[in-house]
């Protein structure tokens, strides 16, 4: 079966519900992350920490790294464990509602494209090697590794870039999927008879 078969034939099993489903979950993770300012917050690990997570950063340096782990003491490192149990499920439900997203409209938009519903897979392993970089550097501190900061670093991009390609594809898809309704509807409306 060739890899533009598998999203008609897994869509066609992509229900709604299923899709507002994943939706509310990632909503209610993005919120805890994000827009939350207790424990499992990003907000918490500012405030415990002096400054932003490396996990907010594009590809945050090796000494920009060093510098949060050096202004977040015992406290801080806390609150970044907090954030780092919250982000073992943010990573997976983002992916999720982007491919059903993507499996849903792809179908009706781009059929042979099946391959973008990798792009938020590839996002989610660039997170989640973010995420055991950072478990690690909680783990040995108060050494850092370099090692660890420099993988953090990449897994950083991965997750920057493919997260980036795989919104704005959702956005652009959206776009199509609703000018294409729209074309369709504007061709059923009846011509009155004065044109």
């Amino acid at each position: 079966m060739a890899s533009s078969d598998v999203v008609p034939l897994v869509a066609r099993r992509v229900d709604r519900r299923l899709l507002v489903a994943a939706a509310v979950w990632w909503l209610g993770m993005y919120s805890l992350l994000f827009g939350w300012r207790g424990r499992f917050s990003l907000r918490a690990v500012e405030v415990a920490c002096g400054g932003p997570a490396p996990d907010t950063r594009f590809a945050a340096s090796p000494t920009q790294t060093e510098q949060f782990l050096i202004g977040c003491g015992a406290q801080g490192l806390g609150a970044y464990r907090d954030l780092q149990i919250a982000d073992l499920f943010y990573p997976a439900s983002t992916s999720l509602v982007l491919v059903l997203t993507l499996m849903y409209l792809l179908p009706r938009v781009m059929p042979r494209a099946a391959w973008l519903t990798l792009v938020p897979v590839l996002a989610a392993a660039g997170d989640y090697a973010e995420n055991a970089c950072a478990w690690v550097l909680i783990a040995v501190a108060p050494s850092r590794p370099s090692w660890a900061a420099r993988a953090l670093q990449i897994g950083s991009a991965v997750k920057f870039v493919a997260s980036w390609v795989a919104w704005l594809t959702v956005v652009v898809l959206l776009l199509l999927w609703v000018a294409r309704r729209l074309g369709r509807a504007a061709g059923r409306r009846p011509r009155s008879a004065n044109s």
